[in-house]
């Protein structure tokens, strides 16, 4: 339970009240604050309980109400309808203050300027949720497809896919890329199911630097062949060639040098 205390003590309540102040989530109800909801939600997950109304309503009233405070004490439905109309927003403000505050307690790794992307799917009957992806499987089955953004070692960026054109992480990741924040000193770090060679000119154009894997057999012409050096790598990798290379379209014309 200390460490519990610990990781909610990280947000003050004086945060809290300022970012429910400026997305007006307490602006209609003074009872069921925006705070009070967050660190009920936040208990339940750090202590491992099952995440319901009921439980949510218990832990408020437990841990912040207190047990003779029958006038401030809060109900299922009524936190049924908090949740409802609350502002998500608000509960994004807080989780980008919590990632700058993190940030500066994580020991600096030569790691930490990699911006890793990647997605993930998860399959969930059509009974279940209406919106979602349909791909492949039975004939009412969704996936709810997520790209992910991590730097260093924390998530900075989530996106919903939402067309189903997304079922390509050719668009998927791309348009995840496109949306998050990406500092001028970010390496972005992806696998190749980006593999079209107009991204990696869209995204040389936009002055990222990143690091894939190409697929085997694509074509390109060695430009200039460099001396191996092992120095930015552990002594585990073995680097086997170091060149720059032009890749190309369907085409056939040059879409970029790269290394």
């Amino acid at each position: 339970m200390d460490q519990i205390e610990e990781i909610l003590n990280l947000i003050k309540d004086e945060d809290l009240e300022k970012l429910g102040k400026l997305n007006e989530v307490d602006k209609y109800n003074t009872k069921l604050v925006g705070k009070m909801v967050f660190k009920g939600l936040m208990r339940l997950i750090l202590m491992g309980q099952k995440t319901s109304l009921r439980a949510l309503e218990m832990v408020i009233n437990r841990r912040m109400v207190g047990k003779n405070d029958d006038k401030n004490k809060v109900t299922y439905s009524g936190l049924s309808k908090r949740l409802k109309i609350i502002n998500p927003d608000y509960f994004k403000g807080v989780y980008i203050d919590l990632i700058n505050k993190v940030e500066k307690l994580l020991p600096k790794k030569t790691s930490h300027n990699l911006h890793r992307f990647d997605s993930t799917i998860i399959n969930l009957s059509g009974y279940l949720i209406k919106d979602g992806l349909k791909v492949g499987g039975k004939s009412n089955d969704i996936q709810v497809k997520v790209s992910i953004g991590l730097k260093g070692q924390l998530p900075t960026s989530i996106r919903f896919c939402k067309g189903q054109e997304e079922g390509s992480e050719n668009i998927a990741l791309v348009r995840a890329i496109n949306e998050a924040k990406i500092e001028k000193e970010d390496i972005l770090l992806f696998d190749r199911e980006i593999a079209k060679a107009g991204t990696f000119a869209e995204f040389d154009k936009k002055e990222y630097k990143f690091i894939t894997r190409v697929n085997v057999g694509r074509k390109h012409d060695t430009v200039k062949q460099n001396k191996v050096t092992q120095t930015f790598f552990d002594n585990e990798t073995e680097i086997l060639e170091d060149k720059i290379v032009n890749l190309y379209r369907t085409q056939g014309k040059v879409a970029m040098t790269c290394v």
